[in-house]
């Protein structure tokens, strides 16, 4: 059981408190309780606004806690946080992919559509920085962003030809961390692109991504 009264009295500018909280995250993580995730994300916000010094500490860690709370947002927290990917997908106790797909299911048809519209206009638009070094393709330089990772899996054929991004020399040359990223990344897109039939878009296969041709997203087994 998490005790928020230990939570609130965190400081978070020691190693110790950060260590606690990010024990805390991964306990949360691993047994999907989206509605304690809501309440420490709600601690830590609060937090963060009696010490804005602690912004830069804190937002990594609200940002990850509300994922874990993804089915329970509404559609503009949704986005809002969209905006913080690169918090997010690098993390691999978090599974964006499914909490995503659980908060789209819920949804009418109209809103699904709606929401994930909304959605693809921040991720091709967002300038934050989702790699090592420029990527290339057709003689075009592209800035390693969340925003050219998206234009480049939808000019390559986006759902309909999945493993073309993959293929890539420069998505080859990636490090572990951020190749587990950017195939994170892309496996939340066709969400998006075919909200209409998400249903039908099931995870399969828990662990890692691989560096091989595959889109099969990770998904840890004790997702609501």
């Amino acid at each position: 059981m998490i005790d928020f009264a230990e939570i609130e009295r965190l400081d978070f500018r020691g190693t110790e408190s950060r260590s606690r909280i990010d024990a805390v995250l991964g306990e949360v993580a691993g047994f999907a309780e989206t509605r304690t995730a809501a309440e420490l994300a709600g601690i830590l916000q609060k937090k963060q606004q009696a010490l804005p010094s602690l912004r830069d500490a804190l937002t990594p860690l609200i940002v990850k806690f509300q994922t874990l709370a993804l089915p329970l947002l509404t559609d503009d927290q949704v986005v809002d946080l969209v905006r913080n990917i690169g918090l997010i997908i690098a993390d691999e106790r978090i599974s964006m992919y499914e909490r995503l797909r659980a908060r789209l299911l819920i949804l009418p048809p109209s809103r699904r559509q709606g929401l994930s519209q909304k959605i693809l206009a921040v991720l091709r638009a967002s300038p934050e920085p989702l790699g090592t070094s420029p990527v290339h393709y057709r003689g075009k330089e592209f800035p390693a962003t969340v925003g050219s990772w998206v234009e480049l899996f939808e000019r390559l054929g986006g759902p309909a030809n999945p493993s073309a991004l993959f293929a890539l020399p420069d998505f080859q040359k990636l490090p572990d961390e951020l190749d587990h990223a950017v195939r994170h990344l892309i496996h939340i897109v066709p969400l998006l692109l075919t909200p209409e039939s998400v249903e039908g878009q099931m995870a399969t296969k828990p662990g890692r991504p691989s560096r091989q041709l595959s889109t099969e997203p990770a998904v840890p087994p004790n997702l609501p």
